[in-house]
């Protein structure tokens, strides 16, 4: 670089808020305009016809005032690919056509199978060009739209919004109790000679809601209760006293583990999980009298890493039936058995099993530390590395777990224990690198399958290699190793030589604050670059031209670490949605950075993407952390 050019700052990236839809989800890539007060409710908006979709008198027209309040005008999709109108009560459906006549579109009884009810949101909208054309409130037959692209689904969107028709997609709602077996709501469904597109109290008198898992219930009498999230245990839950853990035995349910799971997640809870021995202890008892096989929050789907709890906690104590787990590749799931008082196996997925639900309802999820990925300054010795108050050295020598132990000990230390995915983060980068293997703390030479840390800290976090830990062959692998570029788990015999890694507190140097790394005022360091967050809600192309503002781009999420990173630095934002510079421009399914470079990592949410919920081409974040 030549004299007189100033030296530009360190690339930057940004995460810029998201716009969003009040009570909804906005994925577009455009200002909100409206919102409804139910978000699986909507207007269904035609550009080409300026006009909303209205039912009347059995038929379907376009008319060119919306109006949010009329019930007319309001849909939600329902069971079985089908759109329900709330002012007719009737379901949106075509008459199959004559010989020499076209197929009509209309408003039927949602139970007419002779009908076609059913629909793809992908396609509507061009079905409703066909079928409508330029049909609107002053027009009863259908004619040829205005313009050669009408056919185009493009031209229908969510009222309000740039979302397209499947953006406010139906998922199904799992039923506890009754005598349905756990299968999922039929909405709408007839009680009473009245059709309900939801979950009812009607004909109870404890006000507990309900719905028929069939369409008619005066037929069938197939039914159950609805889930619902609430902050205490009082229906349908078990609370054990000591924990205030909540649990609910679905034994008559028969879901495959992701229905279960969802069933769960509906309740505001989630699959079991099982942390300490006094909590396997108690749940022993309460399947005393049972038998049964059902599905807990084990599983190992994540195929970059091994077995984990559904609701994220470290996966330090396990209780396998002998021999278990086997056949890992094809059976991914866990579940207790009765019959092994407690005892768990790995199943496949896919077969339907009763289940497990768990939760905590008075807890508070805590915000991580907020120095969680700083790196405040600490004095540490020669040949030791300081991070976030604590000092860490490589012991290359090789040697087994118990030697390395004592060599730490004699440093005034200990094995290292990992807390945090920043500190895993220092650990792989900093001081592993080219190591390929070597001993961390954790071990269950106490208790056979409890792991703890050597040093005696709590174990809050796991990280486990795939099909990890496995105690192989009931071989004693009783000893944690860590290796491979992301820094997994592995257990091992612990007289295996190998390099270990000692860690121990360091002295904070009075007045250090945290390094910028070059980073402007209002931003956060994170190697090798500086991150911003910006606080007004924007439109997508905004975002980039604010990026490119500040001589950056917006974020490149390449593994995760990043990624870890990325969520703590938005964990406790008001906003639910940010922009990041993933982009499906296409719309053919196939994603790609801004910077053109592969997508080699992903960190998807439940129906992302694939499902109708994320339609746009420029994807947002979730409060919880997937994408």
């Amino acid at each position: 670089m030549g004299p007189g050019r100033r030296v530009p700052a360190p690339w930057p990236r940004h995460l810029l808020r998201c716009v969003l839809l009040l009570g909804g989800l906005h994925l577009g890539c455009s200002r909100a305009a409206a919102a409804l007060p139910e978000p699986s409710v909507f207007l269904i908006f035609s550009h080409g016809l300026q006009g909303c979709l209205e039912a009347q008198g059995g038929q379907v027209r376009v008319s060119p005032a919306c109006n949010a309040s009329l019930p007319a005008q309001r849909w939600k999709w329902v069971s079985r690919n089908r759109l329900f109108n709330l002012g007719s009560m009737q379901c949106l459906g075509t008459g199959w056509p004559g010989t020499n006549t076209t197929a009509s579109l209309g408003m039927y009884e949602c139970d007419r199978e002779a009908l076609n009810l059913r629909w793809h949101c992908r396609t509507l909208g061009d079905q409703l060009s066909l079928l409508l054309g330029g049909r609107t409130s002053n027009t009863s037959k259908a004619g040829t739209p205005e313009r050669g692209d009408q056919s185009r689904s493009g031209q229908w969107r969510i009222y309000g919004s740039d979302e397209d028709l499947c953006a406010r997609p139906y998922y199904e709602v799992y039923t506890i109790q009754g005598n349905s077996h756990g299968k999922p709501c039929t909405i709408p469904f007839k009680y009473d000679n009245q059709w309900f597109h939801g979950c009812t109290s009607t004909g109870r008198e404890d006000g507990h809601l309900w719905c028929a898992t069939t369409q008619d219930y005066g037929k069938d009498e197939r039914w159950g209760f609805c889930p619902i999230k609430s902050n205490d245990c009082e229906t349908f839950w078990d609370k054990d006293q000591l924990t205030d853990s909540c649990y609910q035995f679905n034994f008559q349910s028969t879901l495959s583990w992701r229905e279960a799971w969802a069933s769960c997640e509906q309740q505001g809870a989630d699959l079991l999980s099982i942390t300490e021995i006094h909590e396997q202890t108690y749940i022993n008892g309460l399947l005393t009298g049972y038998s049964s096989t059902l599905w807990i929050g084990l599983n190992d789907l994540d195929t970059s890493g091994g077995w984990q709890w559904s609701d994220n906690s470290p996966l330090k104590y396990l209780n396998w039936e002998s021999d278990q787990p086997d056949n890992p590749s094809e059976e991914n799931c866990g579940v207790i058995r009765t019959e092994s008082s407690g005892g768990w196996q790995n199943r496949d997925c896919s077969i339907a099993l009763p289940y497990v639900c768990k939760k905590k309802p008075n807890a508070t999820a805590e915000p991580p530390p907020p120095d969680v990925w700083a790196n405040v300054k600490v004095e540490c010795e020669p040949s030791w590395q300081p991070f976030q108050g604590h000092c860490y050295r490589l012991q290359a020598e090789k040697r087994s777990w118990q030697e390395s132990k004592k060599m730490c000990l004699r440093g005034g230390g200990d094995l290292l224990s990992i807390h945090s995915m920043a500190e895993l983060e220092f650990i792989t980068k900093q001081i592993k690198q080219e190591v390929e293997e070597l001993w961390i703390g954790l071990n269950d030479l106490k208790l056979q399958m409890n792991f703890e840390w050597s040093d005696g800290s709590l174990v809050s976090f796991t990280h486990w290699h795939p099909f990890e830990p496995n105690n192989f062959r009931d071989s004693l692998e009783d000893c944690v190793t860590i290796w491979g570029p992301e820094g997994r788990w592995n257990d091992s015999p612990c007289n295996q030589s190998l390099p270990s890694i000692c860690k121990k507190a360091g002295q904070l140097s009075p007045g250090t604050a945290e390094e910028d790394h070059g980073c402007r005022k209002g931003w956060t360091w994170h190697s090798p670059s500086c991150y911003w967050l910006g606080e007004d809600q924007v439109t997508y192309s905004e975002a980039r031209r604010l990026c490119t503002d500040h001589g950056s781009q917006l974020v490149t999420i390449t593994n995760r670490f990043e990624q870890a990173f990325v969520s703590s630095l938005i964990y406790n934002w008001d906003g639910e949605y940010f922009w990041t510079a993933l982009q499906d421009l296409n719309s053919t399914g196939s994603f790609r950075w801004l910077s053109g470079d592969e997508v080699m990592y992903t960190h998807w949410n439940r129906g992302q993407p694939g499902e109708p919920l994320l339609r746009g081409p420029c994807p947002a974040r979730f409060m919880d952390f997937p994408w």
